[in-house]
C-alpha cells in the first residue's frame, strides 16, 4: 500500500507525450546559478498541438492548487495568485525557433529520475541523452509557500528518450534547400 503523503500526488501527475528535452541534467546534479540548490533537471518543451499532454498538465494544476490550501491558511488560491512553472514559448522566448509554437517548463528533482531508451533500455550516461532530444517525461506538481506566495514546483519522475533530435533544418530548410544553385 502506497504511503498517503504519496498518494495527495497521484492527481497531480502527468505522463506526457512527444516533446523536447532541453538542457537534460539527468544523472549530474546541476544547479542554474551558485544561490540554488543543484537537483537533477531537464527543460521540458511540449507542442502547442499536443492537447492532451497540456490538457493532463491543466488538470494536474488544478489539482495542486486545491492542495495548496492548507500552506495558504486553508483558503484555496486563485490560479491568477499563484506562481505556475508552465510558460508560453511564444511570448517567453520568441527568438528561439525551438520554442516557438510551444509550452515549456523544468522539471527537477533531489533523487535521480529514471532514464530509458525508445526501446526501455535504462540509460547511465548524461552523454546518451543529447541535448535536445526528443522524448517523454512523467512528473507530479507539487506546491509550496514562498514569503506568503503560493508556488508549484515540476517535480521529475522518469524520462524517456527518443533517437531524434530537433534539428532547425528541419523547420527552416535544409542545406540543399539553402545552397541550391537555383
Amino acid at each position: 500500500m502506497k504511503d498517503n503523503s504519496i498518494n495527495k500526488f497521484e492527481k497531480t501527475k502527468v505522463v506526457s507525450g512527444r516533446l523536447i528535452l532541453h538542457h537534460p541534467h539527468l544523472f549530474t546534479k546541476w544547479a542554474y546559478k551558485d544561490k540554488t540548490t543543484s537537483r537533477y533537471s531537464v527543460m521540458l518543451i511540449i507542442p502547442k498541438e499536443d492537447k492532451e499532454t497540456l490538457r493532463k498538465i491543466d488538470v494536474a494544476i488544478e489539482e495542486t492548487i486545491k492542495l495548496s490550501a492548507p500552506l495558504n491558511n486553508g483558503v484555496i488560491p486563485q490560479i491568477t495568485d499563484v506562481a505556475i512553472p508552465l510558460r508560453d514559448g511564444d511570448s517567453k522566448v520568441p527568438s528561439n525557433i525551438m520554442y516557438m509554437g510551444s509550452q515549456y517548463m523544468t522539471a527537477s528533482s533531489q533523487t535521480p529520475p529514471g532514464v530509458i531508451n525508445e526501446r526501455k533500455i535504462p540509460l547511465f550516461g548524461d552523454e546518451q541523452v543529447p541535448d535536445c532530444s526528443y522524448g517523454r517525461a512523467s512528473f507530479y506538481f507539487e506546491p509550496y509557500n514562498i514569503e506568503g506566495k503560493i508556488v508549484i514546483a515540476c517535480r521529475l519522475i522518469n524520462v524517456q528518450v527518443f533517437k531524434e533530435t530537433f534539428n532547425v533544418s528541419k523547420v527552416i530548410s535544409s542545406p540543399a534547400e539553402d545552397f541550391s544553385d537555383e
